[in-house]
C-alpha cells in the first residue's frame, strides 16, 4: 500500500485499524505490518484453501444433492460472518468470491481489504439506480449472488456486454435457479436478491432460518472435532520427536555396549593364552558381560498410550484370539433431502416437521464376512430410536419407520425403549435398553448368518439367526434436530460374539412370540393385584 503522502498514510492507517478492530474467527487477521520505501507491507493470516472462486468451479463437478449440501454449509458460514460485521456497526460492501477465503478445516474468512467505494464491478453492484444507497442491504444482495454462483457456476445477470448486465440489474431481470435446488434454498436466495432493497431479509432473519441454524451447529461441532484432532496431532508429533530422540540415545548406548563386548572378547582371547589359574577371574567377568540383558526399546505407539489405542497389527496365524480390522467407506442414504442433512458419517434431522419418521440406510450392502456397525444417537430423548438391518431389497420412503407393515419380515430392529427386538410385528424382550450418547452396535456374521447386538461393547443375550444373504444397516430417528453418528463400520477377521449368560437365538422369518405384549399384560395384572391387596387391607382395617 502507498505510504508516501499524508492522504495515503491516513487511508492505510485507517484500513489497518479497521481490520484490527474487526479481528475475529470470521475475518482475515493481521499478523504484522511494516513500512519500507514509502510503502506499507501487511502480513495476513494464510488460508490454505485460497479464495472460493476455485470452490465454485469444483462444486459444479459434484452430484446435485452433494452440491446443495456444500452450498448450505458455505452460505451458513457466510451468514454468520456477515452478521458479525453488521453487529460491529459496519457494512462490508466488498463481498465477492475473490474476497472470501477458505481454511484447511473448511471454515471461511472474510477479507476486509479493498476500497469499499470502488464497487463498479458487475458482481457487487446494488440496484444501480441513482437513488441507490450502499448499506447492509448491499451485503445481502452480494450474498445472494455468491449463493447463485455456488449453485450454478454462473452469474445471475449474465449478458453479452457490461451495459446490458447493468440494465438487467437495474430492471431486476434475474436468471432462475435450476430445478434441483430445493424450494427452501430457492426462496432464500431469490429473496436476498430482491430488486427492492427494503424487501430483502435482514442478516438476523437469515441467521435464524432453520436450515442455516442446523448447518451452523453442524459446522461448530466439526470445528470442535477438528480442534481435538489438531491437538492430538501436536501431542503425537511431540511424542514422536521425543521417541526419536530416545531411540537415538538407545542406539548410541547399544553401540557402546557392543564395543565393550568386543573389547571383552578380545581380552578373553588374550587371557586364554595364559595359565588357567590366571584366567578364572577374567572369565567370570566375561560371562557377566555376555549374559547381560539387552534393553528392549519401546515402539512409538507405546509412548502414545493412554491417549490413543495401538494401531491394528497383522494377525498371528497361530494365535486364535488375533483380530484384524479393515475400515469400510460408507454412504448414508436419506429417504428425502428435506428430512435432514448428511455430513459424512453424521445425519442431522431437520426441524421442518415435528412428526416425521426418518430411516436412514447405509451403503454398501453386506453379503460376506464379519462386519461391525456402531452408532451414537444424540438429542432424541423425547422419542425412541432404533438401529438394525433390512433385506437389501428394502427401500425406506419418506416419513416411514422400520415398523411399516409393507416391510413385514424384512427388517430386524433394536429399539432404545426396553431394548426390544422387533421383527414381523413381534417384540422380544431380553436385551438392555440404551440412551442417547451411548454406543450401540451390531455384528453381522455372514458365515453363520447371524446378527448380535452390543451396548457400550457389552454383548446382548438375544441374537437373530438365518438373516438374508444380502442386508443393509439402518438407523431410525424422529425428534426434530436429533442426530446420529456412525462411529464404527468395519470388517473383522473373526467374530467377537462369544455368548453371554442367558443367550438365546431367534430365527429370521419365523413367527416370534410377542413377549413384550405378554410382559405388558403381566405388569398390568401385577398392578391390579397390588391395588386389590391395598383395597382388602383398607377394608380389613375399617372393619376392625
Amino acid at each position: 500500500m502507498d505510504y508516501r503522502w499524508p492522504d495515503d498514510k491516513k487511508w492505510a492507517d485507517e484500513e489497518v485499524a479497521l481490520i484490527q478492530k474487526l479481528s475475529s474467527p470470521y475475518t482475515m487477521n493481521i499478523i504484522n505490518t511494516f513500512v519500507e520505501n514509502n510503502e506499507m507491507f501487511i502480513f495476513m493470516e494464510y488460508q490454505e484453501g485460497g479464495d472460493i472462486r476455485k470452490v465454485i468451479t469444483e462444486l459444479q463437478k459434484l452430484p446435485e444433492k452433494e452440491r446443495l449440501i456444500r452450498v448450505w454449509t458455505i452460505l451458513a458460514q457466510l451468514t454468520r460472518s456477515v452478521d458479525y460485521i453488521h453487529t460491529q456497526g459496519y457494512s462490508h460492501l466488498d463481498l465477492r468470491p475473490s474476497n472470501i477465503f477458505m481454511n484447511e478445516d473448511g471454515s471461511i474468512r472474510l477479507g476486509i481489504f479493498g476500497n469499499v467505494q470502488e464497487i463498479l464491478n458487475r458482481e457487487w453492484s446494488s440496484t444501480l439506480t441513482p437513488s441507490s444507497k450502499l448499506d447492509s442491504r448491499t451485503d445481502i444482495f452480494s450474498m445472494s449472488i455468491i449463493g447463485f454462483e455456488l449453485l450454478t457456476g454462473k452469474y445471475p445477470f449474465q449478458s453479452a456486454s457490461e451495459i446490458a448486465t447493468i440494465e438487467k440489474i437495474k430492471n431486476g431481470e434475474t436468471s432462475k435457479l435450476p430445478q434441483y435446488v430445493t424450494h427452501e434454498m430457492n426462496e432464500l436466495v431469490m429473496s436476498m436478491m430482491d430488486h427492492d432493497p427494503s424487501k430483502r431479509p435482514k442478516i438476523k432473519q437469515i441467521l435464524e432460518q432453520e436450515t442455516i441454524q442446523i448447518y451452523i451447529r453442524m459446522f461448530e461441532e466439526k470445528q470442535i472435532a477438528w480442534s481435538k484432532v489438531q491437538t492430538l496431532t501436536d501431542v503425537i508429533n511431540k511424542l514422536k520427536q521425543n521417541n526419536e530422540q530416545q531411540q537415538e540415545v538407545q542406539h548410541q548406548q547399544q553401540q557402546t555396549e557392543e564395543q565393550q563386548t568386543e573389547q571383552q572378547e578380545e581380552h578373553q582371547q588374550q587371557q586364554e593364552e595364559q595359565p588357567k589359574e590366571e584366567q578364572k577371574q577374567p572369565e567370570q567377568k566375561v560371562k557377566a558381560i555376555k549374559i547381560k540383558e539387552k534393553k528392549t526399546s519401546k515402539s512409538f505407539f507405546d509412548f502414545l498410550w493412554p491417549w490413543i489405542p495401538s494401531p491394528p497389527t497383522t494377525p498371528d496365524p497361530s494365535d486364535p484370539n488375533s483380530l484384524i480390522i479393515e475400515y469400510i467407506n460408507l454412504l448414508l442414504i436419506s429417504p428425502s433431502i428435506d428430512h435432514g442433512i448428511i455430513n459424512e458419517k453424521t445425519f442431522t434431522r431437520s426441524n421442518i416437521n415435528e412428526k416425521i419418521d426418518c430411516t436412514v440406510t447405509v451403503d454398501p450392502s453386506i453379503t460376506q464376512g464379519i462386519v461391525y456397525f456402531e452408532v451414537v444417537f444424540r438429542r432424541n430423548d423425547l422419542y425412541y430410536t432404533s438401529m438394525g438391518i433390512a433385506d437389501s431389497s428394502v427401500k425406506f420412503g419418506p416419513n416411514q419407520s422400520p415398523l411399516e407393515f409393507e416391510y413385514g419380515g424384512k427388517t430386524v430392529g433394536y429399539w432404545s425403549n426396553h431394548g426390544l427386538l422387533h421383527h414381523s410385528g413381534s417384540y422380544i424382550i431380553g436385551n438392555a435398553g440404551y440412551r442417547c450418547e451411548q454406543r450401540v452396535g451390531a455384528e453381522i456374521d455372514m458365515n453363520e448368518r447371524r446378527i448380535t447386538f452390543f451396548v457400550e461393547d457389552e454383548e446382548q443375550p438375544v441374537y437373530v439367526t438365518g438373516i438374508p444373504q444380502s442386508v443393509r444397516f439402518w438407523a431410525y430417528i424422529h425428534s426434530p434436530n436429533s442426530q446420529f453418528r456412525v462411529t464404527r463400520f468395519e470388517r473383522r477377521s473373526q467374530s467377537v460374539s462369544k455368548g453371554v449368560q442367558g443367550s438365546r437365538s431367534l430365527e429370521w422369518g419365523k413367527e416370534w412370540m410377542n413377549e413384550y405384549e405378554q410382559y405388558s399384560v403381566k405388569k398390568e395384572l401385577e398392578k391390579e393385584d397390588y391395588k386389590n391387596q391395598e383395597i382388602q387391607q383398607t377394608t380389613k382395617k375399617n372393619n376392625e
